[in-house]
């Protein structure tokens, strides 16, 4: 004769449920909160880094600026500065997913927001290459 039948299942749902509502809601992930900050800070470097473009755009108008120039210089930089924020929170945020007795949510939005915003700045890093080819 079987342990359990095919209702048991039920049970241990039902005890899970009770656990839950003693112990009260799961508390936030902390690399959760870290991805989310770190995704606030990368969506300001895009910010920065769109701002610095646009001033090059316009302090150079005859086409596009020598490699030396400090300002090409401040534009590369920030441009690896906010894809290595952008990695880092992706990494952060997965660590906070990977929490089970956390609530995800931060972890989450942290995740989404850097991998729009590392595919963002990649996608035009790789269309700025190609239209200097």
């Amino acid at each position: 004769m079987p342990r359990y039948d095919e209702y048991d299942h039920d049970d241990l749902a039902d005890l899970d449920l009770r656990r839950r509502s003693i112990e009260g809601p799961r508390r936030q992930s902390g690399p959760g909160f870290v991805s989310f900050g770190l995704s606030m800070a990368a969506t300001l470097g895009a910010a920065l880094l769109l701002l610095l473009v646009i001033i090059l755009a316009i302090v150079n108008p005859n086409g596009p600026a020598a490699d030396d120039d400090p300002m090409v210089i401040a534009v590369g930089l920030a441009a690896i500065g906010t894809c290595t924020l952008a990695f880092a929170g992706l990494v952060v945020g997965v660590a906070g997913i990977c929490q089970s007795d956390r609530n995800p949510v931060f972890a989450v939005l942290g995740v989404v927001i850097n991998a729009v915003v590392l595919l963002a700045v990649l996608f035009c890093i790789g269309i700025g290459i190609l239209a200097e080819m």
